[in-house]
């Protein structure tokens, strides 16, 4: 390895992601910055390309923030979570799907994580916003898989999405956690 700061040249980087990583392993292991670069030019070949331009700090940024571009490269912990307020809780099923304009308000937990969720019945889909708390502050570095759909907050940390039916199935996806919560019936 040739480099001022111990670290190998890109060229090296990209040499060793499209083999395999052979002597630089151990340093792969050691150094988060470089084994970020080294998963991005592995999972998409065009970053090492000579005619491709180095990707910005923020797109790395992102892209090592976005945990649904790949499955993760180690085991993330798996948490549960619950619904702790309903808002339908003391409404009748019957009633529950019949006017438009219905909202359901939900907050989900799960150790020192909060979600809320709020869904409004539109005529012909569900209309839901949704925000993840840690500790009551706001965190965007989850992404919200809701039934099928995988989703990223944008930058106010709010989650927007519409379906014909509002999903059984919640989960939040980081790095590190897989939360997944108690089915939701609608």
């Amino acid at each position: 390895m040739k480099s001022s700061d111990r670290h190998p040249s890109r060229a090296q980087l990209i040499a060793a992601a499209t083999s395999e990583p052979g002597r630089l392993g151990k340093h792969l292991q050691e150094c988060a910055e470089c084994r970020e670069f080294f998963a991005l030019v592995r999972r998409f070949p065009l970053a090492g390309s000579v005619d491709f331009v180095a990707p910005s700090e923020d797109a790395i940024s992102r892209w090592i923030n976005t945990p649904l571009l790949a499955p993760p490269e180690g085991v993330r912990a798996k948490v549960a979570g619950r619904v702790v307020f309903d808002s339908w809780r003391e409404r009748p099923a019957a009633v529950r799907d019949i006017p438009e304009g219905l909202v359901r308000r939900l907050r989900l937990a799960a150790l020192n994580l909060a979600l809320e969720i709020v869904g409004e019945r539109r005529h012909h889909a569900w209309q839901f916003v949704a925000r993840v708390y840690r500790d009551r502050r706001v965190v965007t570095d989850f992404a919200l898989k809701a039934g099928r759909q995988r989703l990223l907050a944008g930058e106010d940390g709010f989650f927007t999405w519409s379906s014909a039916r509002p999903p059984r199935t919640v989960e939040l996806l980081s790095p590190n956690e897989q939360v997944h919560f108690e089915s939701v019936s609608w």
